[in-house]
């Protein structure tokens, strides 16, 4: 099996290559996926936006041989009818037409130039994460453009690769130090759209592997998916999405890591920890909360059933005796940390033993 995937992997190289190739020559622009046959099309589309800091070294790469070959072609070419001239002499330089191959390339004006070039809809999810990717570069200029770039494509891009694409950078924008937290916001609000949404949805209800709860977790900055949360919340396959999703509607709010700082515990020693801040917001839509826990509390997953326990405690003021059938449905769980707090429930409820 390992060797089947080492093999996938270097012809996904090498088709990447390949199109770079192209892509400089002039041959191909943004439908960069259009010369690689269709399992090699199906398996680079799949495998990229997960894989995007390796990619991008591998496009990068490639331009750095193909600018290096071609500036050792052109002294060749000077050396044999211009004998007489030095090493030291400036040789022609390798230009291309600003593409897509240039949102890798080692100049923030060349990458600046690629993304007011790109006009046609994304046709994967690796180029549309490309593009994503800017928003965190370490030129401002590019991030301004690249601000631009994505509201202009997410919306001329299908829904299948626009949710491919914003999914991989949300899972992975908590490790970005420079994209704003605006952007973030305008990133989540693209879900509005009412056919985004419904693929983002699905997407999340039906995946069985992930970071999917983490992209909840980020989608939750704006409104977009609040009416969905009861779906989500029973229909998902993973249980840490719904448990997510039970958690948001069970508290009233969303809640995000907006981003990390330093903390020092011990100045003496340098010693210190990375602090997350959280952000929240009250949600849209707040449904009924004893039908919510009900619903919770026969999940077949343990995890679902603790975070409903936990939120009992919470409502034990509020719901009062009402709250004990479930007190001592999640008392008699099999799960020992579901149980533990359904008799903590239980003592809040009935009072201190006499």
């Amino acid at each position: 099996m390992h060797k089947n995937t080492g093999t996938s992997c270097q012809r996904l190289q090498e088709g990447l290559r390949k199109v770079v190739r192209q892509a400089v020559r002039g041959e191909c622009q943004a439908r960069y996926v259009a010369t690689l046959n269709a399992e090699e099309k199906q398996a680079f589309e799949s495998l990229a936006p997960r894989r995007l800091v390796f990619w991008e070294r591998v496009v990068r790469s490639e331009l750095e041989m193909l600018v290096h070959a071609h500036g050792e072609s052109a002294k060749r070419t000077r050396r044999t009818y211009f004998p007489f001239i030095g090493r030291g002499q400036p040789t022609a330089q390798l230009e291309w037409e600003p593409c897509w191959v240039d949102l890798c390339h080692w100049s923030g004006f060349r990458r600046e130039a690629a993304l007011h070039s790109l006009r046609e809809p994304a046709e994967s999810a690796f180029l549309l994460a490309l593009v994503l990717r800017r928003l965190n570069d370490w030129v401002p200029q590019v991030r301004a453009a690249a601000n631009f770039a994505v509201s202009r494509l997410l919306c001329r891009s299908s829904p299948a690769v626009a949710v491919d694409a914003i999914l991989t950078m949300m899972v992975q924008w908590g490790d970005w130090g420079r994209i704003s937290d605006d952007d973030k916001h305008f990133i989540a609000g693209i879900l509005a759209d009412p056919n985004i949404k419904a693929a983002f949805v699905e997407r999340l209800s039906a995946a069985s592997s992930g970071p999917m709860a983490l992209a909840l977790r980020e989608a939750l900055r704006t409104d977009a998916l609040d009416t969905h949360l009861p779906a989500i919340a029973t229909s998902s396959v993973q249980p840490a999405v719904r448990a997510r999703a039970y958690r948001a509607l069970l508290v009233g709010q969303a809640t995000w890591v907006e981003r990390r700082r330093w903390v020092w515990t011990d100045v003496r020693y340098c010693e210190g920890r990375l602090e997350a801040v959280i952000g929240s917001r009250p949600l849209a839509a707040k449904p009924e909360r004893m039908a919510t826990l009900k619903s919770a509390a026969v999940d077949r997953s343990a995890l679902v059933r603790k975070v409903a326990a936990e939120a009992l405690i919470r409502e034990v003021p509020t719901f009062g005796h009402l709250a004990l059938p479930l007190a001592e449905a999640f008392a008699a769980d099999s799960s020992a940390p579901v149980a533990e707090r359904g008799q903590f429930a239980m003592r809040q409820i009935r009072g201190p033993a006499t």
